[in-house]
């Protein structure tokens, strides 16, 4: 966000407002985040909720799936963050950054699940609810970022 902020700087020091850059990365952002929630889902979440599956089956069905798979958050998390870490990034910041970033999304998985076994059903609808809470969730951080704007500007 503070990259669109400051699009629109020039090198004499004027601006035309910390919007215009919004008003032109709005577009890309809104392509650019499902595709990168689908990359986070597939590297880590997923990773993780098999590995904690795995774990779980190993120790004869000890624990709760859920602390398994959050648990496991922390090993793919490392793998991801050796990966940062050749390109120039902390290790230690990186392990911590990836591994709080699938908590969320674990502690989801394992909800869907318990709901699902409770009702006896797939929930089909989960997708529909995810895909409108995102959206909201995008809409008030634009919004957000636009009053800042707006407030820094005036």
């Amino acid at each position: 966000m503070a990259f669109l902020l400051t699009v629109d700087r020039a090198d004499d020091g004027s601006d035309g407002g910390p919007a215009f850059g919004l008003v032109f990365g709005l577009p890309f952002a809104l392509l650019v985040l499902p595709v990168l929630g689908l990359l986070h889902s597939a590297v880590l979440t997923l990773p993780a909720v098999w590995l904690g599956g795995r774990g779980r089956a190993l120790c004869e069905g000890r624990g709760a799936e859920p602390v398994w798979s959050l648990g496991c958050l922390l090993p793919v998390g490392a793998g991801w963050a050796g990966l940062f870490a050749l390109l120039g990034a902390p290790f230690g910041g990186a392990v911590l950054w990836c591994a709080a970033s699938g908590v969320v999304p674990v502690l989801n998985v394992a909800y869907g699940r318990r709901r699902e076994q409770r009702l006896g059903r797939p929930l089909r609808k989960v997708w529909l609810g995810s895909a409108i809470a995102s959206f909201g969730l995008c809409v008030l951080v634009v919004l957000g970022a636009l009053a800042s704007a707006a407030a820094v500007r005036g």
